[in-house]
Parts: structure tokens; C-alpha cells; sequence
């Protein structure tokens, strides 16, 4: 049973993170997108809807492995350490991936910042 449940958090793990690389493409084509046109920010409004989908895609992608998180947090004492070896590299490349999207997000949200400067 617990192997049936870390197979599906994993495999959640892994569609969170093709999310996630998707974000940071979107993130980067807009950060690209904002530079070239000078701070011309229809070009960000665009992406908007398309990277609220895919948060929503993760948000529920969690919702959906709810019941195994809860198995795993009440069994993984009990895991042998093939199981928990398999989460913990699962954990580690979703981490990695995240960190790349926030470090995307950061530089955006500097380049709006830098722009709004120019508003009146």
C-alpha cells in the first residue's frame, strides 16, 4: 500500500514539475519580451492567464495526492529506505526546479520594478 502511494506522489512530483518548468520558460519569455519592448507591459498581461492554469494544474495536483501525503507523514517511519530514497529524489529535483522558477520570478519582478519607475 505504501508502495502504491509514493508511486503516486512521485508521479505527482513529476507533473508539478513539468508545471513548474513551463513557468519558468513563461517567466523567462516574458522577462525577454518586457526588456525588448522597453517596458511595454501588455506583453506580461498575455502570460498571465497562461501561468495561472498551470498554478492551478499544481494546486491540484497536490489536492489530488492528499490522502497519500497523509499515509506517507503517518507510515514513512515504518518505509524501508528503497521507498523513502525514491521521495526524498523526487523531493530533491522539485525542489531544484522551484528554485529555478523563483529565481525567473525574482528577476521579472525586478525588471517591472525598474520600469515602473518610468511610469507616470
Amino acid at each position: 500500500m505504501l508502495d502504491k502511494a509514493v508511486e503516486k506522489l512521485c508521479n505527482s512530483f513529476e507533473d508539478q514539475c513539468r508545471c513548474y518548468d513551463r513557468l519558468w520558460e513563461i517567466t523567462k519569455r516574458a522577462t525577454g519580451a518586457l526588456a525588448m519592448s522597453r517596458g511595454d507591459f501588455s506583453s506580461l498581461l498575455t502570460v498571465l492567464g497562461e501561468k495561472e492554469l498551470l498554478l492551478q494544474k499544481i494546486v491540484d495536483s497536490k489536492t489530488a495526492v492528499a490522502d497519500e501525503i497523509q499515509l506517507w507523514m503517518d507510515e514513512k517511519h515504518n518505509a524501508p529506505e528503497v521507498l523513502v530514497n525514491r521521495l526524498n529524489s523526487s523531493l530533491d529535483v522539485m525542489e531544484s526546479v522551484i528554485k529555478r522558477f523563483l529565481t525567473a520570478e525574482k528577476q521579472l519582478e525586478k525588471q517591472i520594478s525598474f520600469y515602473r519607475k518610468d511610469i507616470p
